[in-house]
């Protein structure tokens, strides 16, 4: 009877050993595999797929060893998975959201839905995706930095964001295209100059964050450095011209893309390059039209 005991025991621990080395060794290997392929910085969307099939696989073999074990010290194994059916079907019915959000933070991973990093819209919210499990997704909002988690079985409602701006440009019909268009390349420039000249100032001051400090300029300038840096012109990348888009009842509509240094800087860039467009417009005298109506009394 003893002797039987010692040998239940002994053949467990020897599972049990056999089980953990393997582990081990697989694991490392994966590791320096993993580092090994993206140089030394896995890929955040290809490393999260990949530690969800390795939990996976360990947690087959995990059930694996003890239903082997129980198996060797004489329990009816049979009977018990039949058991965990019913539980696993009851338990299913109960956790349906929960469920839902680890089939589709699989089928994000899967499919490449979009990764951390990246500027996306949930509802009335934008934000940048600064973690992300099987359960849900966090993002940061642009508006106010607030941190707001989603459950991503709701992940059909998100939608992945360039971050680039078009801006529609209302010119008077009684301002020549020539003229136009001159004041809208008055515009791009004064805008790529600003931003060049406030990342100027950025490296030689030192800042590193989104939004300089004004008053921390150097000597050297502080009558040359861009005076729009204050209102985030260091935010524009480029702009770029893509010409007439229509012919309105009371304007004509040129449009304009600006292409922020980070997508979620672009409601920055795009308040940067309308504040510079404004002093253009006053500096050349055109008025920006509006809607009118003309009421003929008889």
């Amino acid at each position: 009877m003893n002797n039987a005991i010692v040998d239940r025991i002994g053949k467990s621990l020897l599972i049990i050993l056999i089980v953990a080395v393997i582990w081990i060794i697989v694991s490392k290997m994966t590791k320096a595999y993993r580092t090994r392929k993206n140089g030394g910085t896995p890929l955040s969307r290809a490393s999260s797929l990949k530690s969800v099939i390795s939990d996976l696989i360990k947690g087959a073999i995990i059930l694996l060893v003890v239903l082997t074990i129980l198996q060797i010290n004489g329990v009816d194994v049979t009977s018990l998975i039949a058991g965990l059916g019913v539980v696993g079907a009851v338990v299913g019915l109960a956790l349906q959201d929960f469920l839902k959000d680890i089939i589709m933070g699989i089928h994000i991973l899967i499919d490449g839905f979009f990764d951390i990093g990246d500027l996306i819209q949930y509802e009335n919210e934008e934000g940048v995706v600064v973690s992300f499990n099987l359960r849900t997704t966090k993002i940061k909002s642009v508006d106010d930095d607030d941190i707001i988690t989603i459950c991503n079985r709701n992940i059909m409602s998100v939608v992945k964001r360039s971050g680039e701006v078009y801006i529609h440009f209302p010119m008077p019909y009684e301002l020549k295209a020539s003229d136009a268009e001159a004041a809208i390349a008055e515009m791009i420039s004064r805008a790529k100059l600003n931003a060049n000249t406030s990342d100027q100032v950025l490296a030689d001051t030192g800042h590193t964050g989104d939004v300089p400090n004004r008053s921390d300029k150097s000597e050297k300038h502080k009558n040359t450095g861009s005076i729009y840096t204050d209102i985030g012109v260091e935010s524009i990348a480029d702009v770029r011209y893509l010409g007439t888009t229509g012919f309105e009842s009371s304007y004509i509509d040129y449009l304009i893309v600006i292409e922020p240094v980070k997508p979620e800087l672009y409601k920055r860039a795009r308040r940067a390059f309308l504040r510079i467009s404004q002093d253009v417009l006053d500096e050349k005298n055109i008025a920006i039209p509006f809607d009118q109506i003309d009421v003929h009394v008889k």
